[in-house]
């Protein structure tokens, strides 16, 4: 699930996203991306996703300023570079 929280804050929906058993949630809150995963039907903050292991909190968010700054095409190319090299 991804949610970006640039008008709307999305914290008061993990509930139904946790009832819905959604492994894993990136939020974008308009400055930093935030990675948080689903423990004992709560969600945690966590330093790397579980789908992409080495995907950072700190990462997304680079490519997420990349994509503002360059185009999301230049930002895709990136990480798909990037996922390559880390893989």
């Amino acid at each position: 699930m991804v949610e970006i929280d640039t008008t709307n804050e999305s914290l008061s929906k993990f509930n139904i996203y946790a009832a819905f058993g959604v492994p894993e949630i990136w939020r974008y809150d308009g400055e930093q991306a935030h990675i948080y995963q689903l423990t004992n039907q709560t969600y945690v903050e966590a330093n790397s996703s579980l789908a992409f292991s080495s995907l950072t909190a700190t990462a997304l968010t680079d490519f997420i300023a990349q994509s503002k700054t360059q185009g999301q095409t230049a930002a895709l190319i990136a990480f798909r570079q990037w996922w390559r090299a880390h893989s």
